[in-house]
């Protein structure tokens, strides 16, 4: 049987929900919203998920370690419970929120 692995995704929307569930991706992830949430349940990419809300909170699981990740956290008047950076992961994950939370967990396979 021949599997193919979709290389990358990208979704944005305006004033409304991005929910993801599990899904594998052999290079990249990016997610963006503007007055609306994000949430997923366990996506994992091969090299760079990247987030992006205004105005709607940033949270879910992501299939993986915290140490595989290298992190670039950028958040403006609220909470997030990731560092702003972080280094020597192999994989990217970029988050960058206005006016709303970020709540993001890492759970290894």
């Amino acid at each position: 049987m021949l599997h193919t692995m979709i290389s990358a995704l990208t979704l944005s929307t305006t004033n409304g929900d991005l929910r993801l569930p599990a899904i594998h991706m052999k290079d990249r992830i990016s997610l963006t919203v503007n007055g609306g949430n994000i949430k997923f349940e366990g996506p994992d990419a091969g090299q760079e998920i990247s987030l992006n809300a205004k105005n709607g909170d940033i949270s879910g699981t992501i299939l993986g370690s915290y140490e595989e990740y290298t992190i670039e956290c950028n958040i403006r008047k609220e909470e997030s419970n990731l560092p702003k950076q972080k280094e020597e992961g192999n994989k990217s994950l970029h988050v960058k929120n206005n006016n709303r939370d970020i709540a993001i967990e890492f759970k290894e396979e």
